[in-house]
């Protein structure tokens, strides 16, 4: 669909108020707004592979998920907004459920809500990619088993619930990070996964999980603010990439103006503890907890 407008229309006994779609859709250069669902998709219901081209998805409503884009298949925007949609249940923005990749290219994610959760996305057993976001992302978002990589030419600030289980979880700003709200969790029964945060000002977060609950390794975790300060003193404060079989993670935190942290756990019950490594050139290192870390990990507290 190109240089179209599909707007004002509902759907009472299946989902897709606007678009309802049983395979692959393509929309450019196009407009879906103010539709509503009472079942999934507001605006679009896809149960296939969806692309949208310098499109707008906005003021769509679902009375069950999706209140913007319900999709089964992968997810691609490009240079296009999903905005001020709503949705009685999960995924205010897009809801995607079925194992599908979610990807974002120059996109808007902005105003949408969910009475239940992810009021901007809801991604499981998939992965969520969000490439360059114009601007500072805002984003209410629940991923569970799903890779997430987020960058943003501005601030990134997450609600919701991040459960990766033994995916990465990659997030870099051009201004500040802050997940204060929400425990950032790679930990599964087969491994952690790495946690990597890179922002040019400050990252505040809560505690942060990549450990192995069973087989496998802890995930490394790496926190680089490069003009500001870290503080993970948010909630217990506590960062673990432990492993009761295989090696801990690494534990990486660099700041210029100065580190505040809680408990580090890098502790291996039967492999190689994790290094840990807190550097601020300028600024103070604050541990409000315990290190605790195997004989064999190396602790290095920058400047000595």
């Amino acid at each position: 669909m190109t240089n179209s407008t599909v707007s004002g229309n509902s759907s009472s006994n299946s989902g897709g108020g606007g678009i309802y779609s049983g395979g692959a859709a393509s929309l450019t250069n196009s407009i879906v707004s103010g539709n509503y669902s009472r079942f999934s998709g507001g605006g679009i219901d896809s149960r296939g592979d969806l692309n949208l081209t310098n499109s707008t998805v906005s003021g769509n409503s679902a009375y069950a998920s999706g209140g913007g884009i319900s999709n089964r298949g992968d997810v691609s925007l490009t240079n296009s907004t999903v905005s001020g949609n709503s949705t009685n249940n999960n995924g205010g923005g897009i809801f995607s459920f079925f194992g599908g990749d979610v990807s974002l290219t120059n996109s808007t994610m902005a105003g949408n809500v969910a009475g239940n959760n992810g009021g901007g996305i809801w991604v499981q057993n998939g992965s969520l990619t969000v490439i360059e976001h114009p601007g500072n992302l805002d984003l209410d978002l629940f991923a569970d088993n799903a890779a997430v990589s987020l960058s943003a030419l501005g601030a990134i600030a997450l609600t919701g619930s991040v459960q990766t289980r033994g995916n990465s979880l990659t997030l870099n700003a051009t201004q500040a990070i802050d997940t204060t709200a929400l425990t950032l969790d790679t930990s599964s029964a087969t491994g952690g996964g790495t946690i990597t945060l890179t922002a040019a000002a400050e990252i505040n977060t809560r505690s942060l999980n990549a450990a192995s609950l069973g087989t496998g390794n802890g995930g490394n975790v790496s926190l680089t603010s490069t003009n500001g300060t870290i503080n993970t003193l948010g909630g217990t404060g506590a960062i673990n990439t432990t492993s009761p079989t295989g090696n801990a993670g690494t534990v990486t935190l660099q700041a210029p103006n100065g580190i505040a942290v809680g408990l580090i756990n890098t502790e291996a019950t039967a492999g190689a503890g994790g290094a840990v490594t807190l550097e601020s050139v300028n600024g103070l290192v604050r541990v409000q907890g315990a290190i605790a870390a195997a004989d064999s990990s190396f602790i290095d507290i920058l400047p000595r």
